[in-house]
C-alpha cells in the first residue's frame, strides 16, 4: 500500500517535470520561429530571451536527472529511457539555434543588465541551490523510508506477539483438557478397583 502510494507520487512529480518542459522546449520554438522576423533592437532581445529559457530548460533537465537516480528500480529504467530522449531533443534545439546564431554562447549569455561576475555569482547560486534542494528532498525521503520501515517492523513484531498469545492461549486449553482427562481417568480406576474389593 505505502508502495503503491510512493510510486503514484514520483509519477505524478515525474509528470509535472515532463509538462513544464514540454512548455519550456514550446516557447523555444517558438521564439526561435519569431527572431528572424524581428528588426535588430527586438532580435537582439528575443535571443537573449531564448538564451534565458535555454538555461532555465537545462536545469530543469538536471534536476529531473537527479530525481530519477532517486527512483526504485521498477520507475528508473523507464524514466532514464525518457530522460535520454528528452536531452537529446534539448541538444537538437540548442544545435539549431546556435547554427543561426553562431556568435552567441548558451553557456555565458545573459541580459546585458548583468555584468558577467554577477552572472558567475547568481548561477553558481543557482546550482547550490539546486544541489540543496536535492540532498534535502533525498534526506526526507530517506528518513520517511526509515519511519515506514520502523512501523513495519513494529507491526509485524506486534503480529508475532499476538500469534504467541494465542498459540500460548491454546497450549494452556490443551493441557488443562488433558488434566482433566487424566483426573477423569483416575477416578475411573478407582470406581473399579473399589468394585473390586468390594
Amino acid at each position: 500500500m505505502e508502495k503503491a502510494a510512493f510510486f503514484n507520487r514520483m509519477a505524478s512529480l515525474m509528470s509535472s517535470y515532463e509538462k513544464q518542459y514540454g512548455n519550456l522546449t514550446s516557447e523555444i520554438t517558438f521564439k526561435m520561429g519569431r527572431i528572424p522576423r524581428l528588426l535588430a533592437d527586438e532580435k537582439k532581445k528575443e535571443i537573449q530571451g531564448t538564451i534565458r529559457l535555454f538555461d532555465e530548460t537545462k536545469e530543469l533537465l538536471e534536476q529531473m536527472s537527479l530525481e530519477v537516480e532517486e527512483l526504485p528500480f521498477d520507475l528508473k529504467t523507464k524514466q532514464a529511457t525518457r530522460m535520454q530522449c528528452f536531452k537529446s531533443e534539448f541538444l537538437k534545439l540548442e544545435k539549431e539555434f546556435l547554427k543561426h546564431h553562431p556568435r552567441y554562447s548558451l553557456q555565458s549569455q545573459r541580459s546585458d543588465s548583468l555584468s558577467h561576475d554577477d552572472h558567475v555569482v547568481d548561477y553558481d547560486m543557482k546550482q547550490k541551490l539546486l544541489a540543496n534542494n536535492v540532498h534535502l528532498e533525498s534526506s526526507g525521503r530517506k528518513l520517511r523510508d526509515g519511519i515506514r520501515t520502523a512501523y513495519e517492523t513494529q507491526e509485524i513484531g506486534s503480529q508475532i506477539l499476538s500469534d504467541l498469545n494465542m498459540q500460548r492461549g491454546s497450549l494452556q486449553k490443551s493441557r488443562d483438557r488433558a488434566t482433566v482427562a487424566e483426573c477423569e481417568v483416575l477416578l475411573n480406576i478407582k470406581e473399579l478397583t473399589d468394585k473390586c474389593h468390594t
